[in-house]
């Protein structure tokens, strides 16, 4: 999965620590994050050296993101825009994940993560007044009450729901996103994951299930969540009853007739797919 980058180490503690011109900056811009795009079409981010002359003491704009082996990574936090030039270009987060290896798309979701949490906690939510970044720990805190907001995560349920020889595959309603993928929902406040996946699977597409089984997890980017994936067998009738405001499709495949089956190790949805199908 995506945060497979072996033999690379990602290192996510915190550190207060001095930035230098050649360690890397993460720019982002809404959905967009820069890098530089080589004549081999291979990609890579910008050292902070390299935006010296168009942002003015860049160095007081940027917070300390995560470690790559020996790599530091910054989140740029300034308010100037950095226009793309003719050495880099913006690249929609997706399309990151989506069309480079792990680790570009590993970094830059993680990187977008962190910076949806730190312009969400701009102001404090308790009483309303500024935020700053602390400087010894990930977290952002209230100038005047003391609140403290660590990054939030999302956890989220998807489950492979089996019956004998058949796996249920479903389509999104009212989404961009068109291809198949699995039951799928946030839990709840209160709510055990194995109990978020009975839940989610009735109130999606009205089966019950038995035999929960954990399948694995991965941190999502995209947004903000936890992702737990499990598989679980049908209990009782196998008529599904689509909550049409979340699903458009839900259908039952054999191996034979699965569609869009395919090594992928990104995701855990398709990761959990192909390993369904590679069992059968």
């Amino acid at each position: 999965m995506i945060q497979n980058i072996s033999p690379k180490r990602m290192d996510v503690d915190f550190k207060n620590r001095v930035p230098n011109g050649k360690d890397y900056v993460i720019v982002i811009e809404d959905s967009n994050v820069l890098i530089k795009k080589f004549e081999d079409e291979t990609i890579g981010f910008l050292e902070i050296e390299e935006l010296q002359e168009c942002v003015k003491n860049i160095e007081t704009k940027l917070m300390y993101l995560f470690a790559v082996d020996d790599a530091h990574y910054y989140l740029y936090t300034g308010k100037d825009k950095i226009m793309p030039n003719n050495k880099n270009c913006l690249i929609n987060k997706r399309d990151l994940f989506a069309n480079y290896n792990e680790e570009y798309g590993f970094i830059g979701l993680t990187a977008s993560h962190i910076n949806e949490w730190f312009l969400s906690n701009q102001y404090c939510g308790k009483c309303g007044q500024n935020m700053k970044a602390d400087t010894e720990q990930r977290s952002m805190i209230c100038t005047v009450c003391d609140l403290v907001k660590y990054p939030r995560l999302d956890p989220v349920v998807i489950v492979g729901i089996h019956d004998g020889d058949k796996i249920l595959l479903t389509r999104a309603a009212n989404s961009d996103y068109t291809r198949y993928a699995l039951v799928a929902g946030f839990v709840e406040v209160g709510e055990a994951l194995e109990d978020a996946v009975r839940r989610e699977v009735m109130e999606e597409v009205g089966l019950k299930v038995k035999n929960i089984t954990y399948y694995g997890s991965q941190p999502w980017g995209l947004t903000g969540g936890l992702l737990a994936g499990y598989f679980a067998e049908l209990d009782g009738d196998s008529t599904v009853k689509l909550d049409l405001e979340e699903l458009s499709e839900g259908t039952w495949f054999t191996k034979e007739t699965m569609p869009e089956v395919y090594e992928n190790e990104k995701s855990l949805t398709r990761t959990m797919m192909y390993d369904w199908y590679s069992r059968q």
